[in-house]
């Protein structure tokens, strides 16, 4: 059927069922299997003309202008399963709402052709109407993205791969810039594909386009390179068509020479030793009319230029299916790994405490701050009270001591008829020594008084009439001079830390905005295009293939992670150091002079690493791009999500190295297939039901009904128990 714009993710899978029905009895491999070559190359460059050859007739139309508009997907499975019809081109197509159909099946590769360049037409018109309504509103053009799948065999030499295991891709020309649609679906299917046919009119060799071509594959489809890298000669080719035009063999050899030295001179695969020397080129043609092609190959005996090594190709790459599967999970998740692991290295965020942490932190010690300085100043104010008061009691013991001197001295004096005046002299030296110790004590006796009096709930008592009556008044205000200024030098290092709770309160408050702007950009999106289609529902059909996006496993964008971050207390970072319980914060993107600030990771930590469950996010979607665990900041293991929000696989994390591990969600929606009970039924999962909490969904439900009527259920796919069912 026809996915567009207004078609959710279970809307878009339940409109597909239609064209499911007919594949029962079909030996066909698990959807999930199936390997997905896209074609890619400017407009008119003959990338339809191409696929017909190798599907054997004409089904996508062709002609010298733009044509294709709509991503037709050609699954190589052998048309018509069965019935009058059988092994016709066909597609299935499902009524949209409000929309009533005589006829869900287009049978015959002239029909289906017409069909196809009327489809193409309109979304084209579709495109040229959605970008003029923008011009004129001075708003965001979202065209819709049609997605058709067309049911076709093989040409006589690909016949050993009419199975169901491949999918042709045809899409947009790459430099048809005038259709906002065109960017889109490029890098929807490059993302999705495993291996890569770019198509390249040998006219066009030297053209800036053709560079420009390239270097758009470097940059959305560097796992692509980086399989070549591994799988050389089975990823990515480049076929110079129209070779028919050439005088002959040697001319051939020229273009392709002339295509290496484009590849080159481009620079675009420079980042990826070896792909530009490696890389195969194959030079085509008489691709217009593939039935006169092919008889006249039969007549020959051979194909002419190059389609023998196309089709050779085409063979390693079926023969190669599961390798190329798992290549290109492990790849794409790469693109995400390795950078994402090394800004998470770096000692900016390995170094130091989460925003949201550091700020509990910092609120703690000036809390303390403030407490030490209220302690402080009541200490100090004991100690200089007690100083006045041990000298007020030195002074009284002073006068005592003084009094009792001129009275043994006024006694010796009368005494000195008695020779006594040695002995007063003595006593006079001894009642001054008692003074000074009597000072001394009475220093002690006032910081004794003053404690006691601060116990008593007046420590400011002493600092009334007393204070101002001793000669040691510049020393008290020195000290409380000194008071003072630590007063203010708290004050300030709490302002600090005020300021900075502050801004990263700000910090958290703009990232929170900035991620609800992009949900919102990329909500608006979601109602008209494909590409953020995939972001509306838990699973889309494209191309005859079940495609689980991120919501199926709650990913909703980082807006909404944020708010599941509790408040976070000094205490519980603490905690977290020592005894290694985790909290949760937050981590965001470095940012540009003129960017935003932009969630990077949401989840647990212990100390100042991210660690345990956690989700790292998109810079520009602000979606999901991994949802696992991590150890100590290293990615350990979980689910990777494209940029479009669909799921590339889960992997673990194995001494650097990633690596395809455990159960792969993809494999849950294989939605061809008949009930693995009965046989005959369809599954469930045609009706948006999957068995909780497995979530399998390949038993029909009457025989589901039947199982659980036996008690104690088991999944018929994993022997696992059952507890319901539920919507996926």
């Amino acid at each position: 059927g026809c996915l567009s714009a207004d078609v959710g993710g279970h809307a878009a899978f339940c409109a597909c069922t239609v064209a499911l029905r007919d594949c029962r009895g079909l030996a066909q491999p698990p959807l999930s299997a199936m390997l997905k070559v896209g074609f890619l190359g400017n407009v008119s460059s003959g990338k339809s003309s191409f696929a017909n050859v190798l599907l054997g007739e004409k089904v996508l139309p062709s002609r010298e202008d733009a044509t294709t508009m709509a991503m037709t997907h050609c699954l190589v499975d052998g048309g018509v399963p069965e019935g009058r019809d059988q092994g016709k081109v066909c597609i299935d197509v499902a009524p949209q709402e409000g929309e009533s159909m005589t006829e869900t099946r287009i049978v015959g590769a002239d029909r289906v052709y017409r069909h196809l360049q009327a489809m193409n037409d309109a979304a084209r018109a579709a495109g040229r109407q959605a970008l003029e309504r923008a011009l004129e509103t001075g708003g965001t053009v979202y065209p819709k993205i049609q997605d058709i799948t067309v049911r076709a065999g093989a040409c006589s030499k690909l016949q050993d791969i009419v199975d169901g295991s491949m999918r042709f891709t045809d899409m947009p020309g790459f430099d048809e810039n005038a259709q906002p649609l065109v960017e889109q679906s490029k890098g929807l299917i490059v993302g999705l594909c495993h291996c890569l046919w770019v198509v390249v009119s040998y006219l066009d060799i030297p053209k800036a386009s053709t560079a420009q071509l390239l270097h758009h594959i470097a940059r959305v489809g560097p796992h692509l390179l980086r399989m070549e890298q591994e799988l050389q000669g089975r990823v990515l080719k480049i076929v110079v068509t129209m070779a028919d035009l050439l005088d002959d063999e040697e001319a051939e050899q020229r273009v392709k020479a002339s295509m290496y030295d484009a590849i080159h001179r481009s620079h675009a695969f420079d980042d990826f030793p070896g792909v530009a020397e490696g890389i195969g080129v194959v030079v085509v043609g008489g691709a217009k009319n593939p039935r006169k092609l092919e008889q006249q190959a039969t007549q020959r005996g051979s194909w002419p230029h190059e389609w023998e090594e196309v089709f050779r190709s085409i063979h390693d790459m079926h023969a190669a299916r599961d390798e190329l599967i798992k290549a290109r999970k492990v790849h794409l998740s790469n693109t995400i790994f390795v950078p994402l692991q090394q800004i998470l290295a770096s000692p900016s965020y390995s170094g130091r405490y989460p925003p949201l942490a550091q700020e509990a932190l910092e609120n703690e010690v000036a809390l303390q701050r403030r407490r030490m300085l209220q302690v402080g100043a009541m200490v100090g104010s004991l100690a200089v009270g007690g100083i006045v008061a041990g000298a007020l009691w030195g002074e009284r013991c002073m006068l005592l001591s003084a009094a009792a001197a001129n009275i043994a001295r006024e006694t010796a004096h009368l005494s000195l008829k008695d020779n006594a005046m040695q002995a007063a002299t003595l006593a006079t030296i001894a009642a001054e020594r008692a003074a000074r110790h009597a000072s001394t004590a009475g220093n002690i006796a006032g910081v004794a008084e003053i404690s006691a009096s601060a116990i008593a709930g007046c420590p400011w008592g002493i600092f009334g009439g007393p204070l101002l009556q001793v000669g040691v008044k510049q020393v008290v205000w020195r000290v409380l001079g000194g008071a003072a200024s630590q007063a203010a030098a708290a004050a300030a290092a709490s302002s600090a830390a005020t300021a900075a709770a502050s801004a990263e309160a700000a910090a958290i408050a703009a990232a929170t905005a900035t991620a609800a702007a992009s949900q919102a950009g990329t909500a608006a999106a979601v109602t008209a295009a494909l590409t953020s289609a995939a972001l509306a529902g838990h699973v889309i059909v494209l191309g005859g293939c079940a495609e689980v996006t991120s919501a199926y496993f709650g990913c909703h964008g980082a807006l909404e992670a944020l708010k599941t971050i509790p408040t976070l207390s000094a205490e519980a970072v603490q905690k977290s150091k020592e005894s290694g319980e985790p909290y949760m914060a937050a981590l965001f993107w470095p940012e540009g002079p003129d960017e935003e600030t932009s969630v990077l990771y949401v989840g647990e930590f212990r100390g100042m690493l991210p660690h345990g469950r956690g989700k790292l996010f998109w810079k520009d979607t602000q979606m999901e791009s991994f949802v696992g665990d991590f150890v100590q900041g290293q990615i350990v293991k979980g689910l990777f999500v494209d940029h479009e929000g669909l799921l590339i696989g889960q992997l673990v994390n194995r001494d650097g190295t990633l690596e395809v591990d455990g159960f792969q969600l993809d494999l849950t929606f294989e939605p061809g297939q008949c009930c693995a009970v009965c046989l005959d039924n369809l599954p469930m999962l045609a009706e948006g039901l999957v068995l909780a909490p497995c979530m399998h969904g390949g038993v029909c439900k009457s025989c589901w009904s039947a199982i659980e009527a036996q008690g104690d259920p088991l999944c018929p796919c994993c022997r696992g128990v059952v507890s319901g069912t539920c919507r996926y």
